[in-house]
């Protein structure tokens, strides 16, 4: 039997491959807190203290979004996870932040590098969460545990695990952020 992509393999999760994938997204929902309260959205970006960084799979677009953004992040306030896949590209490219990466076997929930992830975005207490990633629930888990106040996505079908669904193609959005940071043009 093939392996879970969603879960560690073991006994306790065993039945989960069997689920629904709206059943998946409601356990998933639930473990992560369930629905979010109301929130301030401030004016600027640059008023959250600590931010949480979800990169897609797709190098172009994780280095994009980081020469757009690396005049507001840094190594102290902002965390950036993203899979494995990416680590030989985001090496080669200067990047602001802390990167925690997991390939696709610590990828999934119950794993211990999984854990170990969770645990550091627990401790890293972010306020705001970008959302740059591919629709998968373990990662949309994470964001959504974060209890990041602002959790920003750009699908419609992120919500409720983010609470902010912002409507740009893959080239707009990183000219949708540079406003949202404050309208200071990307080096």
């Amino acid at each position: 039997m093939k392996p879970s992509p969603y879960f560690i393999d073991t006994f306790r999760y065993f039945f989960k491959r069997f689920s629904s994938e709206e059943s998946l997204r409601n356990w998933f929902l639930k473990r992560a807190g369930g629905e979010s309260g109301a929130f301030y959205y401030p004016e600027k970006l640059t008023a959250f203290k600590q931010t949480l960084v979800f990169l897609p799979t797709d190098p172009k677009l994780a280095i994009l979004y980081i020469r757009t953004c690396k005049q507001f992040w840094n190594k102290k306030t902002t965390l950036i996870v993203a899979h494995d896949s990416l680590r030989e590209a985001l090496l080669r490219e200067e990047h602001p932040a802390e990167i925690t990466y997991l390939d696709t076997k610590s990828y999934r929930f119950g794993e211990p590098e999984f854990i170990n992830t969770e645990n550091r975005i627990q401790q890293f207490k972010p306020e705001l969460c970008l959302y740059f990633g591919d629709s998968f629930l373990p990662s949309l888990y994470l964001a959504r545990h974060s209890n990041a106040t602002c959790r920003i996505g750009f699908e419609q079908s992120f919500y409720p695990f983010l609470n902010i669904c912002l409507v740009a193609s893959d080239t707009e959005k990183a000219t949708l952020l540079t406003k949202l940071y404050g309208g200071v043009s990307a080096k």
